[in-house]
């Protein structure tokens, strides 16, 4: 029997062995024809994107983001917005890394150790180490601390933390220098001429005064045009094929199943709450014990100020004796009760006001300040008479933050204001109105109005929450409901056949990015879109998606590639174009011919149309009048114009427009325009950085397949 048992240990111990072996043979040789990983795969497929061919992996990028994510919230946890737009700063720098460094090298750009020696320790300090290094005692850059620093470092592991963020900032101060270095070999080539410093001047600084007919689309009924056609829709995109531009996308339908409480879960929760009620009503328990053991408000027992009670607290607190009780009460998705339970009194005194300041100038004399005193008695004593106190706030407060709340400065503790003369003047007025008197500050004088009683009154109030929530068993009970839809359906057809059937409404979305952060009506949906680039295809339905508070079932419709869109793609922004086209073509037969004053042509019009006046126009203008939008064409037109002359009908973006020029102001000359040259100079120096971020970009070859992996 023994020997028999060995033998079957020796077979099973080789069995174990080969199943061991074959396991670990499949796992390699899965992974090496793997796409994303596998030495047979594409090559490309651990790649989030591409810059001038220089591939990015995905690597990389995760530490480039992991590196933004140590340096802005040095650890803590982030939300989905907060990760997406790391992962967009990341990207962006990584594309403007590999750009630049392809002008580095071309240009022979570096940057030296003494130079980046001088940039962290000498004459020539980097931006960076002045943020990094600033002593707390003077708030000053200290070279000390830098020293100090670059000390600790000697002792410091190669890997360790502080070693790889300080190669972290050389790497940022080293990326620095190289640009101003590149930047200045562009900024020391701007250059303005005299002409072009004589034309800016001039159109600054001439002026016309006009006035014009704005006849607007709407004055054309849609009734009154023939409907655009689809050949004319598309012959206005080829004519326009810039403002056509679109990017690639896909297009989706969903249906949504909101996880919301159930009427059982809610009876729960009421259930609880009437028992809390009677607790608080009869119950020889101290109501901040009741209230903590059942409550789920942040702070379930607290004295407060009256101005701090919730809005249906100061609503009956003055009817409401200690004691009594609101609710249950539904708050958004909560049922509260709250409990007036007694008053006490606080330290301090507590007072609603408002003021008016007159700011003391910096290094106003006695005269000066006098003078504004006696500004401040004037409007004191029209207050006094009863003038509207907002209006005087609008008309004299310097205080710039009140100012648009009537003066208002809320709810203010005794001790809180740190300007000892009004503290006390405040706090030593009886009663409501305004104190009848200037009260000077080292800030100003002020005005002061009392809104509401000084009080010590603090209220102890019980405050019981809780908050309508799905069971477990709902939330299960409706993603059976999703999953059961999922499976009765196999493409878009069918999709929308069976939501019609069930009454569900179906949600569509046409315009899904590849790194849009959300499918449109569902947050926090960047999952969704990922299956949409990776997984689905035309007619796909997807799995039952999970969004916390709802269960999503999406099938994709379409995509469309980048370029010029199709009629599809613009049909309602095309469409409204094209009316437009129509309706101006509409309003200018109808004016043809016609004579007399602009507000004659106007009356053709009925009510539409409008004649306006224009005082200051300026070449550089972007429209004629606010009422008209957008109308660089009636603006150059006005120009063209000679004093009493009248333009034909302008066509612009939200109507038609005829100009009549009624005078013009050319610009005087000046003698010297080095002024305005260099005006011009510092504004295209200051521009050039931005710009050649845009130019290398725009001229780049880039391919983002971010949407891969995140």
């Amino acid at each position: 029997m023994a020997g028999i048992i060995n033998t079957l240990r020796q077979r099973m111990a080789t069995l174990l062995l080969v199943v061991i072996g074959l396991a670990l043979l499949a796992f390699i040789l899965t992974d090496l024809f793997n796409q994303q990983t596998g030495i047979l795969g594409s090559g490309n497929e651990r790649v989030v994107g591409t810059v001038n061919g220089k591939d990015i992996s995905v690597d990389e990028f995760s530490a480039r983001v992991d590196q933004l994510e140590q340096m802005q919230y040095g650890g803590m946890g982030l939300n989905e917005a907060q990760r997406y737009s790391l992962r967009n700063t990341a990207w962006q720098s990584m594309i403007n890394t590999v750009l630049f460094n392809e002008q580095f090298e071309d240009l022979g750009i570096t940057v030296t150790e003494e130079e980046l020696k001088d940039a962290v320790q000498g004459q020539n300090i980097s931006p960076e180490i002045r943020q990094y290094f600033t002593n707390p005692q003077t708030g000053q850059f200290d070279k000390a601390f830098v020293q100090q620093y670059l000390n600790s470092l000697k002792e410091q592991d190669i890997n360790s933390a502080q070693y790889q963020q300080w190669l972290m900032i050389e790497k940022s101060i080293r990326d620095a220098r190289q640009r101003v270095k590149y930047d200045n070999f562009f900024v020391g080539s701007a250059f303005v001429s005299t002409p072009t410093a004589k034309n800016y001047y001039k159109n600054n600084n001439s002026v016309v005064e006009a006035n014009y007919l704005y006849v607007p689309y709407v004055a054309i009924p849609d009734s009154e045009i023939e409907q655009p056609t689809d050949d004319e829709l598309q012959a206005y995109i080829n004519e326009n094929e810039e403002m056509f531009q679109v990017d690639r996308a896909r297009s989706l339908k969903y249906v949504s199943f909101d996880v919301v409480p159930s009427a059982k879960d809610s009876a729960v929760v009421m259930d609880a709450m009437n028992q809390a009620f009677e607790d608080l009503k009869s119950s020889s328990t101290p109501d901040s014990l009741i209230a903590t053991a059942v409550s789920e408000a942040r702070v379930p027992y607290a004295s407060v100020r009256y101005h701090e009670l919730p809005q249906e607290l100061q609503d009956t607190i003055p009817g409401l004796r200690a004691g009594g009780i609101i609710g249950p009460i539904q708050k958004g998705n909560s049922m509260v009760i709250y409990k007036f339970s007694d008053v006490a009194e606080d330290t301090a005194y507590s007072v609603k006001a408002s003021h008016i300041l007159f700011e003391k100038k910096t290094g106003a004399d006695s005269v000066q300040n006098d003078e504004l005193r006696e500004k401040a008695n004037d409007v004191l004593a029209q207050a006094l008479e009863g003038e509207n106190f907002a209006s005087l706030v609008a008309a004299h407060s310097d205080d710039q933050q009140s100012k648009n709340q009537g003066g208002q400065l809320g709810w203010i503790k005794e001790g809180q204001i740190r300007l000892e003369e009004f503290s006390d003047e405040l706090f030593s007025f009886s009663g409501t109105g305004i104190v009848p008197k200037v009260v000077e500050s080292e800030i100003g004088f002020h005005i002061i109005k009392v809104d509401e009683a000084k009080t010590k009154t603090l209220y102890k109030i019980a405050n019981v929450t809780k908050e309508l929530v799905p069971s477990k068993q709902t939330y299960n009970n409706i993603y059976r409901e999703a999953a059961r839809f999922q499976s009765e359906v196999n493409d878009a057809k069918s999709f929308e056949s069976k939501a019609d059937e069930e009454g569900i409404s179906v949600f569509d979305d046409n315009d899904v990015l590849a790194q849009s952060r959300n499918v449109k009506g569902i947050s926090n949906s960047r999952g969704l879109v990922t299956w949409l680039y990776n997984e689905a295809e035309t007619g796909k339905v997807s799995d039952v998606f999970d969004f916390e508070t709802k269960f999503v079932v999406a099938v994709m419709t379409g995509e469309r590639e980048e370029g010029v869109a199709k009629v599809s793609d613009v049909r309602p922004i095309v469409t409204d174009k094209v009316k437009n086209q129509k309706k101006a073509a509409k309003i200018k037969s109808m004016l043809e011919g016609k004579t007399g004053s602009l507000e004659e042509l106007a009356d053709l019009f009925g009510a539409d149309g409008e004649v306006y006046s224009t005082a200051d126009l300026k070449l550089t203008s972007s429209s004629i009048g606010t009422t008209v939008g957008a109308s660089p064409k009636a603006v150059g037109v006005a120009f063209g114009l000679e004093t009493g002359q009248r333009s034909q009908p302008i066509e612009e973006e939200r109507g038609v427009i005829v100009v009549e020029v009624t005078n013009k102001s050319e610009a005087p000359e000046i003698a010297d325009y080095t002024s305005v040259k260099n005006e011009l100079l510092q504004r295209k120096r200051s521009e050039i950085a931005g710009d050649l971020n845009v130019v290398l970009e725009e001229t780049a070859d880039i391919e983002d397949l971010r949407y891969k992996f995140f």
